[in-house]
């Protein structure tokens, strides 16, 4: 019998004695500015600024009308931690999460729903459906019906990131991702697609049509859609970190507080947009692979409400999940 391992494991590790099994397909984790000196910070200290400057509908009697956020829907929270599964992935212990060099990212850094797809109907089958291997496997909900993820005989969630099987809610995003492939398969297969064609093609308009999204609806719903012509940071005072404070303001705070003090806390700041936006614009443009380095020119061809243009909406509609059927064809 193996001895069990010492350390606590990470909460989305399912078998953490076997994590130095994971392929590591991108290298190490490292620092978005190393030319810094690091922010030290004292754990004490700095869980009682985020609880002292925390407020979460959980623990409210009930939601306020004041803390509703009327500009981005709900579903782009759980949008942005699927596009975090997407890019990264930390399989390490929580113990060794202070050292950066030693913490690997199992994802290839790239919007292209690797989470998702795995490594295809040939290297991971299972998720796939055998009598239709161009589509993805689908699991029966209560009433019988396939919009539920797949399930191994023990109950476990056959999906290309464990991830996605959290929480409810990821998992029903995932889904309609899952009939969102399944229904571009049976769009092109209606166009007239060659068979040995249709996976390829298929996965490629899910995946840029997903880009699309991230660069024209999540960006500039949850980033501000202004130029940025320059950074004004925050004063200490508007940081509000309290007297005591003797270390330098640690940046997950900074960007929360400026959304707050900027924005009234409908979007990102601007030092906050400029990371995002950098980072996803960055990765897109990178990837040989996207729309953005492809095709530049290219506009989405899947039905949709406007013409030339497809929102999160849209990807609901077109995958049967809910909604009215889109105008433009």
């Amino acid at each position: 019998m193996s001895e069990s391992p010492k350390l606590g494991a990470h909460s989305c590790v399912v078998h953490p004695e076997l994590k130095n099994a994971q392929p590591s397909l991108s290298g190490r984790y490292g620092r978005m500015f190393p030319a810094l000196t690091i922010c030290e910070v004292e754990l004490d200290s700095a869980v009682a600024l985020g609880r002292a400057a925390s407020r979460t509908d959980a623990t409210l009697p009930a939601v306020e009308e004041a803390l509703e956020n009327l500009r981005i829907p709900a579903e782009f929270a759980i949008l942005g931690q699927f596009m975090a599964h997407d890019i990264t992935a930390d399989r390490s212990f929580l113990a060794r999460h202070a050292v950066t060099g030693e913490l690997t990212n199992s994802r290839i850094p790239r919007l292209d729903l690797e989470c998702f797809y795995g490594d295809g109907p040939v290297g991971n089958p299972f998720l796939y459906d055998r009598e239709d291997p161009h589509k993805l496997l689908l699991g029966a909900d209560a009433a019988g019906e396939p919009d539920d993820l797949p399930l191994n005989h023990q109950g476990t969630a056959l999906v290309g990131d464990p991830r996605d099987d959290v929480h409810l809610l990821i998992a029903k995003l995932h889904v309609a991702f899952l009939r969102f492939h399944n229904r571009a398969v049976d769009w092109l297969c209606e166009k007239g697609v060659p068979g040995l064609a249709v996976f390829d093609e298929a996965r490629r308009l899910v995946r840029w049509h997903y880009e699309w999204i991230v660069v024209h609806e999540f960006l500039p719903l949850s980033a501000g859609e202004e130029v940025l012509a320059g950074v004004e940071l925050l004063s200490s005072e508007e940081c509000e970190v309290g007297a005591d404070w003797r270390a330098e303001t640690p940046l997950w705070y900074y960007v929360l507080r400026e959304a707050g003090v900027c924005t009234g806390g409908e979007h990102l700041g601007l030092v906050g947009r400029r990371i995002v936006a950098e980072v996803l614009l960055g990765l897109l443009d990178a990837d040989l692979g996207s729309y953005r380095s492809a095709e530049p020119g290219w506009r989405p061809t899947l039905p949709s409400a406007e013409p030339e243009g497809f929102r999160m909406a849209d990807l609901v509609v077109f995958a049967g999940t809910g909604g009215t059927a889109g105008t433009s064809q």
